[in-house]
């Protein structure tokens, strides 16, 4: 049976197609390009900036707590935009987030400090967070299904996979214009060089509005628009119809946006805690966000050829074999060692990724996509985003064990195979196929 029943996509051509998806690949890596580049600042500088400065370390607590916000909010988010984007187009969506997150992120470089305005600040400053947590909350899904609405059904696979390398573009990017402020001195840093990328995003979003506008609404929502099948409140509906199937896709993809803090933001303190330098973990984040934007395409193309939930399975279970290994070398606290067992991690657990976005599709109806993959997605962020307090937790109770964080690493992969494994079993109402996520070894994809 073939994972795929549909027609193709009118009279799209392949060109159009690579021209959208390059598109909602853009648009998405200046969203993550904001959202990533908050959660660097507020390590680095924020808690000198906008908080009192006589207890640096509550200062510090309470940055970090501004970035949990942004987390916190996309549920809410989540809600917004799958409403504009079933009801109203998913172009009309992805404007709303593109606009909201640049004016947001720029708002932040312009906003006066706490020994200019004194508590506003802070304030000021989790009101745009929050900006932010709801912008990213919208900016996924709706990118992701622009290139799986426009593409052929034999290529769903690799398009929405272009679409996830928006994350390592918008680390890469992040990463690399932070390290280049840090170059000037101390003291201009933290007055005025730390804003110069976050100004920068109102250059980003003025260049993501213009491609943007010179896309059309996805042929298969304007289809759904002509035949009166649009839904006036599809985020209530989408739990009326399929509740578990939100809870199926939060699992889904609950190791893909786990696992990535797992690696960046809790190895950095675990690191950093044992009184070792952060700096080769720092650098892995950006080699392994390299390297995912190698593999990611490739992953997609066998998830067309194979099928997305056999990708991820497959990949889910060679991830669990490296796990052992991958926190003994980073324990070993050497930069080489943990350099390298950072940087090859994302080979194994970006099958668990680049997949998702089209197994995902599959688990919802046409008229409820945009609702169905932004709740299950954005429910997997507020876990997410408590993961790195998790195991440092874990590691405190411990006295000095990495087991349990093998343990507790396993236990988000397993949790996301588990999911893959009864999507896969479920049927496909996107299609109507029996199953989702399956192709037929050896069919003949084009």
């Amino acid at each position: 049976m073939s994972a795929s029943t549909e027609a193709p996509a009118g009279a799209v051509s392949e060109a159009s197609v690579r021209r959208i998806a390059w598109a909602a690949f853009v648009g998405n890596a200046l969203e993550w390009y904001d959202f990533f580049l908050y959660g660097t600042a507020a390590a680095a500088v924020f808690q000198q900036v906008f908080y009192a400065g006589d207890d640096l370390a509550h200062a510090t607590t309470l940055s970090l707590l501004t970035f949990a916000a942004g987390f916190l909010t996309r549920p809410l988010g989540a809600i917004v935009f799958s409403h504009i984007g079933d009801r109203y187009g998913r172009r009309t969506a992805l404007l709303i987030t593109l606009i909201l997150m640049g004016v947001c992120t720029g708002g932040i470089g312009l906003l006066p400090s706490y020994a200019a305005i004194g508590i506003a600040a802070p304030i000021m400053l989790l009101l745009f967070r929050i900006g932010q947590g709801l912008s990213a909350s919208g900016e996924w899904t709706g990118a992701t299904l622009l290139a799986i609405e426009y593409a052929p059904p034999h290529r769903r696979g690799f398009y929405a996979s272009i679409v996830q390398l928006g994350s390592p573009a918008g680390t890469i990017a992040s990463s690399g214009a932070f390290m280049l402020v840090m170059l000037l001195p101390h003291e201009s840093f933290v007055s005025w060089g730390w804003r110069l990328p976050f100004l920068a995003a109102f250059v980003l979003v003025a260049i993501g509005i213009w491609i943007r506008l010179r896309i059309e609404e996805t042929p298969e929502f304007q289809k759904l628009v002509v035949e009166a099948e649009v839904e006036s409140y599809p985020a209530l509906q989408i739990f009326r119809e399929a509740p578990g199937r939100v809870l199926l896709g939060a699992g889904v993809y609950l190791f893909g946006m786990a696992g990535y803090f797992f690696m960046t933001t809790f190895m950095i303190a675990w690191v950093a805690s044992k009184g070792q330098d952060p700096a080769p973990i720092i650098g892995s984040s950006i080699v392994g966000a390299t390297i995912q934007l190698v593999v990611t395409p490739w992953y997609g193309r066998l998830a067309d050829r194979f099928g997305s939930a056999r990708v991820m399975m497959i990949g889910g279970f060679v991830t669990l074999a490296y796990a052992p290994l991958l926190f003994m070398l980073v324990d070993t606290g050497v930069p080489a060692f943990m350099l390298c067992a950072l940087a090859i991690a994302p080979i194994f657990g970006v099958t668990m990724y680049a997949p998702a976005g089209a197994l995902l599709s599959d688990l919802f109806p046409p008229r409820l996509q945009y609702s169905g993959l932004a709740l299950s997605t954005n429910l997997t962020s507020v876990v997410a985003g408590f993961v790195p307090t998790i195991g440092f937790a874990l590691w405190n109770a411990s006295n000095g064990s990495y087991w349990p964080l093998v343990g507790f690493y396993m236990l988000l992969i397993a949790l996301t195979i588990l999911s893959v494994w009864i999507s896969s079993r479920s049927r496909n109402l996107r299609t109507g196929a029996e199953t989702a996520g399956i192709a037929v070894v050896g069919e003949d994809i084009g």
